[in-house]
């Protein structure tokens, strides 16, 4: 997944700074080609969050599988024996 996300996220940027960086910054284009740069931008940065989401999810659940659970470690315990430390 996280390969998914840098190939995502290279293919993004190389395309997108590309066609931005061959516009000269002063010309009536400018503008225009900004304006769909950062349309494009926002999009593939919202799949690439998405992406980097669902591999944290899954990579959560992959661990809480891969470990049975074990009174010392549930969410409560912790939170318990250190909220003490945490208000200090």
């Amino acid at each position: 997944m996280k390969d998914l996300i840098s190939i995502l996220t290279f293919v993004a940027a190389l395309g997108c700074g590309l066609v931005v960086a061959a516009v000269d910054p002063s010309s009536a284009e400018a503008g225009r080609v900004w304006t769909n740069y950062l349309q494009r931008w926002t999009a593939w940065n919202h799949v690439r969050t998405g992406a980097a989401l669902a591999a944290a999810i899954l990579f959560t659940v992959a661990l809480c599988r891969a470990s049975p659970p074990c009174d010392a470690c549930t969410i409560q315990n912790v939170l318990t024996n250190n909220i003490g430390r945490i208000t200090q």
